[in-house]
């Protein structure tokens, strides 16, 4: 429910945002959702039209913002969108703007369970990245312009007994377009 109830809330900043005056797409316009929280997730492509087939490779980063260090997973694997999974990591919505169709995520994967070793402390100021070829992950089989965001999760904390960061934060949305 939790998931759904995410997802739709970003389909309604993003069909808000869509309906305000267009103008390119800047750096100062990428403002992320998760405004109060000390961690930034950052969703970036080198460019915005690619030819069927062709890597898309976009990069997520995952910034702390704040002044505090912060235990964070660093485990950044892609996944695919599901309510009964509780092993997510990262998650991508692709959606076709011309259909709304949601792309389906192609690999099937097995998350392992968390382990110590998948966390990290990130310092006020540090980030961590990470470079996904969403063709690889993700249906793009229509000439089309697909918005994509993000959805980094986190629910587990070390055996340890430290404290980690839970939650879920969006990343902003990127558009790329598929063409010939």
């Amino acid at each position: 429910m939790t998931i759904r109830i995410t997802i739709l809330f970003a389909m309604l900043i993003h069909a808000l945002a869509s309906c305000a005056p267009t103008k390119p797409m800047s750096e100062e316009d990428n403002i992320p959702v998760n405004q109060n929280e000390p961690l930034n997730l950052t969703l970036s492509v080198i460019k915005e039209t690619f030819q069927m087939g062709e890597p898309i490779n976009v990069t997520l980063t995952l910034k702390n913002e704040g002044e505090e260090s912060i235990l964070i997973k660093k485990r950044m694997s892609a996944n695919y969108l599901a309510e009964r999974v509780t092993r997510r990591d990262i998650v991508f919505i692709v959606e076709s703007l011309s259909s709304g169709y949601i792309s389906r995520y192609k690999p099937k994967t097995n998350v392992y369970s968390v382990q110590d070793t998948d966390f990290m402390t990130l310092l006020p100021s540090q980030e961590i990245s990470v470079v996904y070829d969403l063709s690889e992950l993700y249906e793009f089989n229509e000439y089309d312009t697909y918005s994509i965001f993000a959805i980094y999760q986190n629910s587990s904390t070390p055996g340890t007994g430290d404290t980690a960061w839970r939650g879920e934060l969006l990343s902003n949305f990127i558009r790329v377009t598929i063409v010939p």
